[in-house]
């Protein structure tokens, strides 16, 4: 028999008469098999499916599928050869002369995987143009997060490429889609994400930074203590005067958790991780998304302190009792590692006197300025033996290095309560008290 092709044939037998006539007929059929060699080769660090690397013989015909397999650390990139391909699964129909190579590259991922997070902040910051970012990145470079703009929430997902460069589009109901180009510093040594958000009508800049993988303990772990002080320059009565305070909480993965209040006495808190550099972004979504609280602050490891500024956006509330009107306004970030003193031991240095500190309240519709003396006590409980305003006490609460107290205001009629906290490399407490329309600087501290 010949004409034969690799891979299944028929034939058919005829018996004939005399005359040509067909007496009988039969069909067999039979897979006619040809081997021809294979070549598979790879180049790098990887792997393909058992019995294919180097020169194997395959059946001529035959559709065969090699899979490459990359192991911790490494890529597949692509195939070349007789076939191009860019998934790591080949399928292929067996001819004479075909030769494959399979392409590995070291994964530019696997040590930037983790979580990520950052600020997005226009030029002129407003607070439709601020928001966070928040990104898990996997070891195939594949990402998924959140974008928080505008005190809006969206989820988003994606793949860096070979460059680590992608791009996103996220949808928004009755609203503009979103554009978010994304660059992972893949040589660099940042650790950082950078890019830009834009609707097509503004655009704004972020960058986020690598949270320190764990079990490497972050230097800015511990506890600390956080005002953010009114700005000067800004002396409208649309602006709380007095100092926020806030108490921060750094875990040994360099995760910050802040929590405290703001000068107009509105609470808030605060997450997210801290870069290797030791630089925190902070960002608020305040009244259900309408106002935010966006900024950096940096920790020196040197000194124990953090310094940096927020952006505080207010909308106009008619609701709101005190500070009604729409406000922008930029407070200083200003913070120390608090360390608890012993039993024993005041939570300020103070001569062991009467009348050893004093309580300094401004603002906040008084009158007058206050100046009152105190003696804080070696168990750092204040005494006041003539109160200039009725009822004013205030108490240091040595565990934390919060400071509280109240006093019945002039005008008011009514309570006021103090809030603020020690910073212990300043020797000194910061706060605010509310009057009847405007908030007022609390400061307590040694009598000198």
């Amino acid at each position: 028999v010949s004409d034969l092709q690799p891979g299944p044939n028929t034939v058919r037998v005829r018996s004939l008469d005399a005359a040509g006539a067909t007496i009988k007929e039969l069909t067999r059929s039979f897979r006619y098999v040809v081997l021809k060699p294979l070549v598979v080769a790879t180049e790098g660090t990887g792997a393909v499916t058992a019995g294919f690397l180097g020169t194997s013989s395959r059946e001529l015909g035959v559709r065969y599928t090699i899979t490459a397999t990359a192991p911790a650390g490494w890529l597949f990139d692509h195939w070349s050869g007789s076939a191009e391909a860019a998934t790591p699964a080949l399928s292929f129909v067996m001819a004479e002369g075909l030769a494959f190579t399979a392409h590995f590259r070291v994964n530019p991922f696997y040590a930037l995987k983790g979580a990520y997070n950052g600020l997005v902040q226009a030029g002129e910051v407003t607070h439709a143009t601020s928001g966070f970012l928040k990104l898990s990145l996997g070891v195939t470079g594949a990402f998924s997060g959140r974008l928080t703009l505008g005190g809006k929430a969206y989820a988003f997902s994606g793949k860096f490429d070979p460059a680590g460069i992608a791009t996103v589009t996220i949808k928004r109901p009755l609203l503009p889609a979103l554009t978010l180009a994304l660059t992972l510093d893949l040589a660099g040594g940042t650790q950082r994400v950078s890019g830009s958000v834009s609707d097509g009508t503004f655009a704004a800049l972020l960058s986020a930074d690598q949270a320190l993988p764990s079990p490497a303990k972050h230097f800015a772990a511990g506890r600390y203590t956080v005002s953010l002080p009114a700005n000067p320059g800004d002396t409208g009565a649309e602006f709380p005067r007095g100092a926020g305070s806030a108490l921060l909480v750094v875990n040994s993965a360099g995760l910050a958790s802040l929590a405290g209040p703001l000068g107009d006495g509105r609470a808030f808190t605060a997450s997210a991780t801290i870069s290797k550099d030791g630089e925190l972004p902070i960002y608020v979504p305040l009244l259900l998304g309408t106002g935010s609280l966006a900024g950096h602050a940096t920790f020196n490891p040197e000194t124990g302190t953090l310094q940096g500024a927020v952006r505080w956006t207010k909308p106009a509330r008619l609701a709101d009792h005190l500070f009604p009107a729409a406000f922008a306004t930029t407070l200083g970030v200003v913070g120390a590692r608090y360390t608890p003193p012993k039993a024993g031991i005041p939570a300020l240095e103070v001569p062991a006197t009467l009348n050893n500190s004093a309580l300094e309240l401004t603002g906040g519709d008084l009158p007058n300025d206050v100046q009152q003396s105190a003696t804080l006590l070696p168990t750092n409980l204040v005494a006041i033996t003539r109160p200039q305003l009725p009822k004013l006490a205030l108490t240091v609460t040595a565990s934390t290095g919060r400071i509280t107290g109240s006093f019945t205001h002039p005008v008011t009629k009514l309570a006021s309560r103090i809030n603020g906290v020690i910073l212990q490399d300043r020797n000194a407490a910061t706060g605010f008290f509310l009057g009847q329309s405007a908030s007022g600087a609390a400061v307590f501290a040694p009598a000198q």
